[in-house]
């Protein structure tokens, strides 16, 4: 089955010491993981998900297309997505100060 959503789960939580976010008017925002999830229960009954961490920081799936008795029905959600950047631990800074005129430069 799929984990990756635990390692995204890690990371960010590993960053922030939270699961919650907010979106740039500092409300409560619900965000998409990568994460997926292909759910089978039968072969008239399959839906295809995606993990989520809803406004109270917890790991969440809503399918985002379902096959039900020879119906494909597609759903839309609106929700954020956290980005996830891993670096090398071998990269180094190699010019710039971090900030917006200044980006660092890693090589």
């Amino acid at each position: 089955g799929d984990i990756g959503y635990e390692i995204d789960y890690q990371l960010v939580y590993g960053v922030y010491g939270t699961m919650k976010a907010s979106n740039p008017s500092g409300d409560a925002a619900e965000y998409w993981l990568a994460s997926r999830l292909f759910y089978t229960e039968s072969s008239t009954y399959w839906r295809f998900d995606n993990r989520y961490v809803n406004i109270n920081g917890d790991l969440r799936n809503n399918w985002l297309v379902q096959f039900y008795n020879g119906n494909i029905t597609p759903v839309s959600f609106s929700k954020a997505v956290r980005p996830i950047v891993t670096i090398k631990s071998s990269a180094e800074i190699s010019s710039g100060s971090g900030s917006s005129s200044s980006p660092y430069t890693l090589s």
